[in-house]
This record gives C-alpha cells, sequence and structure tokens, in this order.
C-alpha cells in the first residue's frame, strides 16, 4: 500500500491500456485555480512523470483532469483560451500568438496552429527569394 491509501498492484485490461495511451489533455488545478493546461499525443505519461517541467511541482490536494482528445493540440489550445492557467502567464514561454495571444507558436511561424490556419499565406514565415533582374 502507498501513502495515500492506493494499493498496488494496478490491473489494466487491453482496451483500459488503449485508453490510457491516446492523445490526451490535462488540466493541473490546485483548488480553484486552474495552473497548467498540456497535451501528449501519446497518453499519459508525459503528465504524470516526476521531470515534467511544471507537473513537477505537483503537490499534496492538487488535481490532475485528463480528458481523452483526438485533436489534443487544437483541445489545448481551446482549454487555456478559455481556463487562462496561472504558469502561463508568469511562464518562461515568451513566443505568443499576435493574434490571440496564446503562449505557443508553431515553431518557424508567425502564428499558433489555429490562427495559422485562418491567416494569409504571405503572413506566414517563408523564405524570401531574390525578385529576377530586369
Amino acid at each position: 500500500m502507498l501513502a495515500n491509501g492506493t494499493t498496488l498492484p494496478l490491473t489494466l485490461t487491453y482496451d483500459q491500456l488503449v485508453t490510457l495511451r491516446q492523445p490526451i489533455v490535462y488540466i493541473w488545478s490546485r483548488g480553484n485555480t486552474v495552473l497548467y493546461v498540456g497535451m501528449s499525443n501519446e497518453g499519459i505519461a508525459r503528465p504524470i512523470t516526476r521531470s515534467h517541467e511544471k507537473i513537477g511541482q505537483f503537490q499534496p490536494g492538487d488535481t490532475l483532469t485528463i480528458h481523452a482528445a483526438p485533436d489534443a493540440k487544437g483541445t489545448e489550445e481551446a482549454l487555456i483560451r478559455q481556463l487562462r492557467p496561472r504558469l502561463y502567464a508568469t511562464g518562461p514561454c515568451r513566443l505568443r500568438c499576435p493574434v490571440c495571444r496564446l503562449p505557443k507558436r508553431i515553431q518557424g511561424e508567425a502564428y499558433c496552429s489555429r490562427c495559422a490556419q485562418s491567416q494569409p499565406s504571405r503572413s506566414r514565415c517563408q523564405p524570401v527569394t531574390p525578385s529576377a533582374a530586369s
């Protein structure tokens, strides 16, 4: 038995294991305050690891809510906009989308994945090709 009363071994069926490996979004809360929203395309391995850059600071009384999300990236971005997690406001991420102010941008792009879809292609980062001299 673990210190919190949870017992091991934990027995999982094949279907339960498949469910735990699907793309997810997760919400870390402390009381009524949402601290962090994240996503994983590999299931619950990322949010439950001790070395997670944010959730490694999980404390007694905190909760981690996990949702299945076939479009984990899009769902994560929507939840960040909706819930405004505290650690995003003060976190180390300084690359914000200029449209929605989401603190994540696609690498090499000017916008987050949601806003990039609605922007004209000329506004995305593209290599500049020299014009032919006439």
